[in-house]
């Protein structure tokens, strides 16, 4: 992946893409959209509104058609339009106005603040497309995205789809691997510009011997270029019009590195380095995973104040943001529906995960429900949630500066066997 050098400034990086797609265009690649629209699933009638757009510039037969139909509160738009009409389309949101698919309007998109942009030559399978390609996006997301995590079903082969970023995911063909919640392509409109000069289908390594295929086949205007390595031989690649290139050495190899050019213009690489393969499988075999505990209590302490603009005024104002931030860590939980009786008395923790036997508890600290009041409930909570949880984690949203001493919380907490994060605000 190759970053783009595209202005800063809003105006000129929209002059620069729309440059580089109209070359595009002239070269005959035709337009493909795809946009996701949700609502909120308590408002039958309320407005549509967008979650993620794909807007390719392609063959005709590029990308295949998506035999989608997701139902409830979410759909999926696709059109096909000829080339210059897409371009049209993108430089008027470009300039503020609203984004046109299938008839339908959106003023409300994100495309019109300044552009950035990756050359895929690499890892192009993992944006969805079959040849290399270029990405070019705005930097700024959709505003207002709806939220929505039940399933969806979906009247096409899929089925149904886990939340929103489940079915954005599958329509969008990108392989999410930034976790759950995290990939900001599915949160974004952004326009795919496939690249059909050349690409590599393959590095096959055979001990002694690497093989790499190539398409277009003994196209004049490719060369591979590259380098061959074991312990002591080296071998340099350098093929015009290349089909498929084999190279073999007197001994192991450990490392391939080839690109794919048309003159001095990188296309499509790839590369093998055994001994790095083998250090990264020896540190996975020594290094325990992470305990998920620590990457849900990390997670909240990291997102939960960032996802406040204004300070809140309740506690299920909190709890709905924890929600939130659990299920963006991609974690299976229970909210107020688990219990443990304790004698006469039933403890329900405020979320509970089963997988990693964690209880999770929410207070909101304020005028007249402060620090000793806090406490004293957390001692409360901690004699009733341990008799079913092993891991507790308390979350106090300190708004009015009413906890004075948070070390000296977090300390009578540990004693409980409680892990608490105090967030100020």
């Amino acid at each position: 992946m190759r970053a783009l050098t595209l202005p800063n400034e809003t105006a000129p990086s929209h002059e620069a893409v729309l440059a580089f797609a109209e070359k595009a265009v002239s070269a005959g690649l035709v337009g493909n959209i795809r946009v996701i629209v949700a609502r909120d699933p308590r408002d039958t009638k309320g407005e549509w509104r967008p979650a993620c757009g794909r807007l390719d510039l392609a063959r005709p037969e590029d990308p295949p058609a998506l035999d989608c139909h997701p139902r409830g509160p979410a759909r999926l738009l696709q059109e096909r339009l000829d080339g210059a009409t897409l371009l049209a389309r993108l430089r008027r949101a470009m300039a503020g106005d609203p984004f046109d698919v299938c008839g339908e309007t959106f003023a409300e998109h994100g495309m019109e603040s300044a552009w950035g942009g990756y050359q895929h030559t690499d890892d192009w399978a993992k944006n969805g497309t079959s040849w290399p390609c270029t990405i070019l996006a705005p930097h700024t997301p959709i505003p207002h995205r709806v939220q929505l995590y039940e399933v969806i079903e979906d009247d096409g082969p899929h089925g149904a789809h886990d939340g929103l970023d489940g079915l954005v995911g599958y329509v969008s063909g990108f392989r999410v691997t930034h976790g759950p919640g995290l990939d900001i392509r599915l949160q974004r409109f952004q326009l795919i510009v496939w690249d059909y000069r050349g690409r590599i289908d393959g590095m096959r390594l055979e001990r002694n011997r690497v093989v790499i295929g190539v398409s277009p086949k003994a196209d004049s205007t490719l060369k591979l270029v590259g380098l061959v390595s074991g312990e002591s031989e080296r071998k340099p690649i350098a093929v015009s019009a290349p089909s498929s290139v084999s190279v073999a050495l007197e001994e192991p190899i450990l490392v391939a590195k080839v690109i794919l050019k048309v003159g001095d213009d990188a296309v499509a690489e790839a590369q093998r380095d055994l001994p790095q393969e083998a250090a990264f499988a020896r540190l996975e075999g020594q290094f325990p995973a992470p305990d998920p505990c620590d990457i849900i209590f990390d997670g909240l302490a990291r997102s939960l104040r960032p996802a406040f603009d204004a300070p809140p005024t309740s506690e299920k104002e909190v709890q709905r943001e924890v929600e939130k931030i659990l299920r963006a860590l991609g974690v299976a939980f229970h909210r107020e529906k688990e219990r443990a009786p304790v004698g006469s008395t039933t403890f329900i923790p405020d979320f509970t995960v089963p997988d990693f036997a964690l209880a999770i508890e929410v207070k909101f600290a304020k005028v007249g429900h402060g620090e000793a009041a806090i406490q004293r409930e957390l001692a409360q909570d901690a004699a009733g949630y341990g008799t079913k949880w092993p891991q507790v984690i308390a979350i106090v949203y300190d708004c009015g500066g009413v906890v004075r001493d948070p070390e000296g919380m977090k300390l009578a907490s540990e004693q409980l066997g409680i892990r608490l994060l105090v967030v100020k605000h």
